[in-house]
């Protein structure tokens, strides 16, 4: 039987850039670990059929399994989440795919805005850093009719439904999906990312990782929307129990300070704030702000409403209780109770959807390009157009 040339290091490095050990490699092949580890270290060479069988489940072509060096992955948009001593983060197959996979649903969408002649969006770009940021802010409660959406939202959920209308109302293209396309078996990491942003004058779009919990996707969001107000795309990791100052470049503690801003301002927090702030405290404003409890111990630290001692007894103490509601909630189904119809464009953006789904009755676009634009079979497409919840 014909053997593969291979390329040991590149076998080693694209097992590694899955996450799986050479066990459960072995395994998906039907072969056993002691070659897999042989094929690493160049001591065999993998069958030519079992190369395939490896690049396949490995998820690379087939070539780079010949190649001399591990080829040096970039993101298309800016990876912002570089921690200390500027070392990047792991960018994943499963990633690498829903980013590939968005950008052609974006690249679609801004060619028909093109054609029809669309107007650039005047809050994109509007604002730089330096500006500061509570001009940011005080511009994205306006537009997104935030105060409003707070006083009317009275669940976590139903505020992230409703923000996230708000955003799609004014231009902004919202994904939110836990899971690559539409693979059940394909989860995404809140570990690697929360979410994305590309800034775009005609077409912005924010994508959020829906694995996270409900407060955590809230406050996502916000942070990718000031991405867009400052016009600088990127890849997010903006979780509000790390400290930002620990984050080389300038733009992500930026965006987590606006976001707070809009989620809980500042004037309004001090406000509802009692003399002695207490574990219940936190867990009232928390529901009041529709924030996680970090958000709130944060910010009442950054206001100077606790004590430094105050607020790492409380973090400690909240961390751990954040972690297992982050865990429930990332296994509650997701909006619509598992409806196709109403998860559909909750993961391709309703205001893609609608456009996607407007196109194709107007004959502007194939059923076949249609299908793949939202992930769908073409015979769906029908029932699609029926089932699609109104506004």
């Amino acid at each position: 039987m014909t053997e593969a040339f291979i390329t040991p290091k590149v076998a080693q490095w694209a097992r590694e850039r899955t996450g799986i050990s050479p066990a459960q490699l072995a395994k998906s092949l039907g072969a056993d670990p002691a070659e897999v580890e042989a094929w690493e270290h160049g001591e065999t060479r993998p069958p030519f059929g079992k190369a395939q069988d490896l690049a396949r489940s490995l998820r690379i072509p087939f070539g780079f399994l010949f190649l001399s060096e591990p080829p040096v992955e970039k993101t298309p948009i800016p990876d912002l989440r570089t921690v200390v001593e500027g070392r990047p983060a792991k960018v994943s197959p499963d990633f690498l795919d829903l980013l590939n996979d968005v950008l052609v649903k974006h690249q679609w969408y801004r060619e028909y805005l093109e054609a029809r002649d669309a107007k650039r969006l005047p809050f994109v770009g509007k604002f730089r850093v330096a500006d500061g940021g509570d001009r940011v802010a005080a511009d994205m409660t306006a537009v997104l009719s935030v105060e409003q959406i707070r006083r009317t939202s009275h669940t976590w959920d139903e505020f992230l439904r409703e923000l996230t209308r708000s955003a799609e109302a004014v231009g902004v293209l919202v994904m939110r999906s836990g899971i690559v396309g539409g693979n059940t078996r394909r989860k995404l990491s809140v570990n690697e990312f929360r979410g994305f942003v590309i800034s775009d004058g005609l077409a912005p779009l924010v994508f959020i990782n829906g694995r996270d919990s409900k407060a955590a996707q809230i406050f996502t969001l916000a942070h990718e929307l000031v991405h867009i107000w400052i016009d600088r795309s990127g890849i997010s990791n903006p979780d509000p129990k790390d400290i930002p100052a620990e984050l080389r470049n300038t733009v992500e503690p930026f965006c987590n300070s606006v976001a707070a801003e809009v989620l809980v301002p500042h004037a309004d927090f001090l406000k509802s704030v009692p003399a002695t702030f207490t574990e219940q405290t936190a867990q009232n404003l928390a529901a009041k702000y529709r924030v996680s409890t970090i958000v709130i111990l944060r910010r009442a630290y950054e206001l100077n409403a606790i004590t430094r001692n105050q607020f790492f007894t409380l973090l400690e103490r909240e961390q751990q209780k954040q972690k297992e509601r982050e865990e429930r909630e990332a296994e509650e189904p997701s909006e619509g109770g598992g409806n196709f119809y109403f998860t559909l464009p909750i993961r391709n953006s309703r205001r893609l959807t609608e456009t996607v789904l407007g196109a194709l009755q107007a004959e502007g676009v194939s059923y076949r390009e249609a299908a793949k634009l939202l992930g769908v079979r073409t015979g769906t497409l029908p029932k699609l157009i029926e089932g699609l919840p109104r506004r």
